[in-house]
């Protein structure tokens, strides 16, 4: 994933790149946005090479998946508020690309909800950092401080989406794993069964009875 993080980075700067030469702006000027964007890169690849050593502990990858997660929000936060804004731009509740990056995270890496919890707190709150920091330059001058919560709160909704997944994801790993004779049925048994002109009929309705009672409803 930080492998594709990496090539999205950089299709994505590309992008902005033409898009400015559309308005203007000479295509290959060097801006802090493409240092942001470096830096990202860089991070995706290291995580990348981090994760492929062999002494690592799970739990750490996963920790570190999380600061990476964090890391990456802060990098988008700053991007889209770093240039000026219109005066008479209007404020308005919207689902940024850090409110998607904190879905994706929950549903592929396996963390705890309280994890997921914390993590996806403080990556979405990247955006409302990236506008007061916008501010302070003075490149956006928008109205209350409040405003930051009105653009960006249904990011915050997506929070609560992400720890559902990630509770679903966890207790998904905790299921039984099929062992001899719960009822996992291999292509060599049928054949089997084929050739002793043994009836299958009750096998079948058996085997799903066998795993249904080893899952736990809770």
């Amino acid at each position: 994933m930080s492998v594709l993080a990496a090539a999205l980075w950089v299709l994505g700067m590309l992008g902005g790149r033409l898009a400015l030469s559309a308005m203007g702006t000479p295509m290959w000027k060097w801006l802090p946005i493409d240092a942001i964007a470096a830096i990202n890169v860089f991070a995706s690849l290291g995580l990348f090479f981090y994760i492929c050593m062999d002494d690592r502990d799970p739990t750490s990858i996963l920790d570190v998946g999380l600061v990476y997660e964090i890391f990456t929000a802060l990098g988008i936060g700053l991007i889209v508020h770093w240039f000026p804004m219109p005066s008479k731009f209007s404020i308005s509740p919207t689902i940024s690309w850090v409110g998607a990056i904190i879905l994706m995270c929950a549903a592929i890496t396996p963390n705890a909800p309280s994890k997921t919890l914390v993590a996806a707190l403080i990556a979405v709150s990247m955006n409302p950092l990236g506008m007061l920091i916008a501010r302070a330059r003075g490149v956006w001058q928008f109205g209350a401080i409040t405003d930051v919560l009105v653009m960006h709160y249904p990011d915050y909704i997506l929070v609560g989406v992400a720890v559902v997944i990630s509770h679903v994801v966890t207790k998904l790993g905790h299921q039984p794993q099929p062992g001899p004779g719960d009822g996992e049925l291999s292509a060599g048994h049928f054949a089997r069964q084929g050739r002793d002109g043994r009836s299958m009929a009750g096998t079948a309705p058996n085997a799903c009875a066998g795993r249904c009672n080893q899952i736990d409803p809770a």
